[in-house]
């Protein structure tokens, strides 16, 4: 979820207003499995990906308006709101957001820890088992701490 929502963020913060170049109409895959298990009932994962062909207008950003380096907890807190906003009552399936229109990353589905079929989350290490490794094995670069 964590890296769902810092995903969301970047997108947020790099996204400005423009032409977009022309799109492919071939649809990325969804996730790295084949198919989806005989039997299963559960939901399914599905890549929002009816891409725009321009950038949206020029819209209010609120945390344009927050200095970073006084009010950082602020500043954040604008833009985890932003990205909240109508993403949680659809469970991140940004095509069914109605407050904005969001979009997935594509090519995150290749290889066994690419998206899986029911979340489209990817399989990585997180933050935390990489301190846990380092507390128990020491730093993994000079000056690592």
């Amino acid at each position: 979820m964590v890296r769902l929502i810092a995903a969301l963020i970047l997108g947020a913060l790099i996204l400005e207003p423009g032409v977009v170049a022309a799109q492919d109409t071939t649809p990325f895959p969804d996730f790295h499995e084949d198919s989806v298990p005989s039997g299963w009932s559960g939901p399914i994962f599905k890549l929002s990906q009816d891409y725009p062909t321009t950038k949206p207008a020029a819209g209010t950003l609120p945390w344009k308006s927050i200095d970073f380096k006084t009010k950082p907890g602020d500043y954040l807190k604008a833009v985890l709101n932003y990205c909240y906003a109508g993403n949680i009552e659809v469970d991140w399936a940004g095509q069914d957001n109605a407050v904005r229109k969001w979009y997935h990353t594509p090519w995150l589905h290749a290889g066994n820890k690419g998206r899986e079929f029911i979340h489209g989350r990817r399989s990585v290490q997180s933050a935390r088992r990489l301190h846990d490794r380092a507390r128990v094995e020491g730093p993994q670069q000079p000056g690592c701490e």
